[in-house]
C-alpha cells in the first residue's frame, strides 16, 4: 500500500482513513489494494493520476489538499470544523455566500481565531460531505433484499425528491437519494433511472410511490400515496361546508402559526393537522373566547359548532389510521382502510352534505386500487387482514400466481428470526395441520396452504412484517413466506421529503445561483438527509 502512504491515515484498529475526503476503510488483508484502487480511481481521480504516472490531458477540478500523514491534532480540528460548518450550511439550507458575510467572519475570528478558511472551502467541503452521506447510504443499501421507491412532488413545483423505503429492525426507514429537476416525462424518467441505477436498486425494487402529479414512468408496479388521495377526497368534503375556511382562518390567526403553515407556499393544510388543530381549541374553548371577546376575529357559536363538525367528520378517519399505524402502516392495509372509512362516513347521517363528496373520491380512488395486484396480494398476506376484504376474483388470481411462481419447486431460503414460543402456543401448533406432511402434488399443497392461511383467522395487533420475521411462521406457510416481502415491502404513504418553509424557498433560489445543477442537487440531497440521519461524526 505503499504508494498511498501519504494519503492514509493509518489508525490503532487497523483501519485507515483518506486524509483528502476523510472516509474510513474497513481493515485490509497485507497487500491488499483493490478497495483503495477503486476509492482513488472513483473519488480522487487526480491523485489516482499523479499515483499511476498518467498525465492529466485536461485540467481537473482542484481537490483539497492533502494533508501530511502526520497529521496534527490541529489538522483533524480543522477537518471537523469544516465538516460541522457545511452540515451547518446544508442542514439549515443556508446560502453558501453566507460564509462571506462580515458578521460570520467576525464571529470565526472570535470563536475560532486560528481557524482559516480555504478559498475552495464550500466547493470542497460540499463534496467531501455528499461522499461521506452517499456511501453510508450505499452501505445500508447493501444490505437490503427489497425496497420501495417514493417519488414526491415538491411544494415549489420544479423538483422532485427521490427516496428509498426499506424496513430496518421491523420499521420503516428512508432515505433521499436524489433530488431531480422536473423538466419533463422524458429528463425525469432518465433522472431517476440513473439516481437507482448508481445506488444499485433496480433488482431490488419491488415498488413505487407517486406522491403528486405523475412525472415519469418507471418499469415498476407503481401506486399513488394514500394520504394525498385522502387529503383530496376531504378537502372536496369540506368545500360543501362554507363556513370551514372562515373558522380555520380565525382560529389560526388566534394561534399565530399561519406563517409556519404550508398553506403558504400553495399547498392545502393537510386534514391530521386540520383536526389536531380544532381540537385543540375546542380543549380551549372558554380560554378562546375570553380572549378575544372584544377581538374582530372572535369565534361564534356557529363558529364552534363548524369546528365540532370537522371533528366528528375527521375522528373516524383519525382513528382508523392510529389503528393501523400502531402495527404497521404498509401498502396491504391501503384497500381495508378505504373500505372501512367509507363505511363509516356512510353511517354519519348528520353530516351527510359533507361525508358524501369524501365518499365519491375515496371510492374513485379505490377502484384504482383495487386494480393493484401488488395491493391486493400485499393484503391477503398481511396477518391483519387475509381474505376479508378479497374478492373471489383476486383470491383465485393470488392462488393461480402461487402455483405458477412454484412450478419449478427451486429450494428457497430465507434468514428468520428464532423466536421463544411460550407452552400455550407450542400446544395449538402442534394441532394444526401440517401442510408439508400431507399427501399430494406440489400445486395441492400450495392450494391447501392458501387454505390453511385464509381459515386461521385474523390478528389485527400484529405488526405483518414481525409476523412473517418468526420462524414459526415460516414453517407453518412456507409457500406464503416466500413471497411475503415482495408484497409487503412499502409504505402506504409516502414519506414528504421537502417540507420547505417560504424561507427555505428563497435560500433554495439563492443557492441554485451560485452552483451548477449537479452540486446543487447534492445540496438538497444533504438539506434533506442531515435532517433524516443526524449529525453524527465520522468516526461512529
Amino acid at each position: 500500500m505503499g504508494k498511498y502512504t501519504k494519503y492514509l491515515e493509518y489508525l490503532d484498529d487497523g483501519k485507515m482513513r483518506c486524509l483528502i475526503c476523510q472516509h474510513t476503510f474497513s481493515k485490509q488483508k497485507d497487500s491488499c489494494t483493490t478497495v483503495l484502487n477503486y476509492h482513488f480511481k472513483k473519488k480522487h481521480q487526480k491523485e489516482w493520476n499523479d499515483i499511476n504516472g498518467i498525465c492529466d490531458e485536461e485540467e481537473v477540478p482542484a481537490a483539497k489538499i492533502p494533508r501530511t500523514a502526520t497529521n496534527s491534532s490541529e489538522d483533524v480540528r480543522a477537518s471537523k470544523i469544516n465538516r460541522a460548518i457545511m452540515q451547518l450550511v446544508t442542514g439549515a439550507s443556508l446560502p453558501l455566500n453566507f460564509l462571506e458575510h462580515p458578521a460570520w467572519k467576525n464571529f470565526c475570528k472570535v470563536a475560532i481565531p486560528k481557524f482559516q478558511f480555504n478559498s475552495l472551502f464550500p466547493q470542497s467541503e460540499l463534496q467531501s460531505l455528499y461522499a461521506e452521506y452517499e456511501s453510508k447510504i450505499r452501505c445500508d443499501l447493501s444490505k437490503v433484499r427489497h425496497v420501495s421507491i417514493g417519488i414526491d412532488e415538491w411544494s415549489d413545483g420544479i423538483h422532485l425528491g427521490v427516496t428509498v423505503f426499506y424496513q430496518e429492525q421491523n420499521q420503516w426507514t428512508h432515505r433521499v437519494l436524489g433530488v431531480v429537476e422536473n423538466s419533463g416525462e422524458e429528463f425525469v424518467g432518465e433522472k431517476i433511472e440513473e439516481i437507482l441505477e448508481s445506488f444499485g436498486l433496480k433488482d431490488k425494487i419491488c415498488s413505487v410511490i407517486i406522491r403528486g402529479s405523475k412525472t415519469a414512468s418507471l418499469d415498476f408496479p407503481i401506486f399513488e400515496c394514500l394520504e394525498d388521495q385522502l387529503n383530496l377526497a376531504i378537502n372536496e368534503g369540506f368545500d360543501k361546508l362554507t363556513t370551514f375556511q372562515n373558522v380555520y382562518d380565525k382560529i389560526q390567526n388566534i394561534v399565530d402559526k399561519k406563517e409556519d403553515t404550508s398553506e403558504q407556499n400553495g399547498v392545502k393544510i393537510r386534514w391530521n393537522t386540520t383536526h389536531d388543530l380544532f381540537e385543540r381549541a375546542l380543549q380551549l374553548r372558554e380560554v378562546i373566547n375570553f380572549l378575544t371577546e372584544e377581538n374582530i376575529h372572535k369565534i361564534t357559536s356557529n363558529d364552534w359548532d363548524t369546528a365540532e363538525t370537522v371533528v366528528s367528520i375527521l375522528q373516524p378517519i383519525v382513528d382508523a389510521t392510529i389503528l393501523i399505524q400502531k402495527s404497521g402502516m404498509t401498502n396491504s392495509a391501503i384497500i381495508p382502510l378505504c373500505k372501512v372509512l367509507i363505511r363509516e362516513l356512510n353511517d354519519m347521517k348528520e353530516y351527510q352534505n359533507s361525508c358524501e363528496p369524501i365518499v365519491k373520491q375515496i371510492e374513485v380512488e379505490l377502484e384504482k386500487y383495487e386494480s393493484n395486484e401488488l395491493l391486493q396480494f400485499g393484503m391477503m398476506l398481511d396477518v391483519r387482514f387475509k381474505d376479508c376484504f378479497a374478492e373471489d376474483e383476486w383470491k383465485n388470481k393470488f392462488s393461480q400466481f402461487l402455483s405458477n411462481a412454484c412450478d419449478d419447486d427451486e429450494a428457497y431460503v430465507e434468514e428468520v428470526a428464532v423466536v421463544k414460543e411460550d407452552p400455550f402456543s407450542r400446544f395449538i401448533n402442534s394441532q394444526r395441520i401440517d401442510v408439508n406432511k400431507k399427501k399430494g402434488n406440489r400445486k395441492e399443497q400450495i392450494r391447501m396452504e392458501l387454505q390453511k392461511w385464509f381459515l386461521d383467522g385474523t390478528n389485527m395487533n400484529e405488526n405483518p412484517i414481525e409476523w412473517w420475521a418468526r420462524s414459526t411462521s415460516k414453517e407453518a406457510y412456507p409457500t406464503l413466506h416466500r413471497f411475503h416481502l415482495n408484497y409487503l415491502s412499502a409504505p402506504a404513504m409516502g414519506a414528504i421529503t421537502d417540507n420547505l418553509s417560504s424561507t427555505d424557498l428563497t435560500v433554495m433560489s439563492d443557492n441554485r445561483k451560485l452552483l451548477n445543477s449537479d452540486d446543487f442537487s447534492k445540496f438538497l440531497f444533504l438539506q434533506q438527509n442531515l435532517r433524516i440521519m443526524g449529525y453524527e461524526s465520522q468516526e461512529s
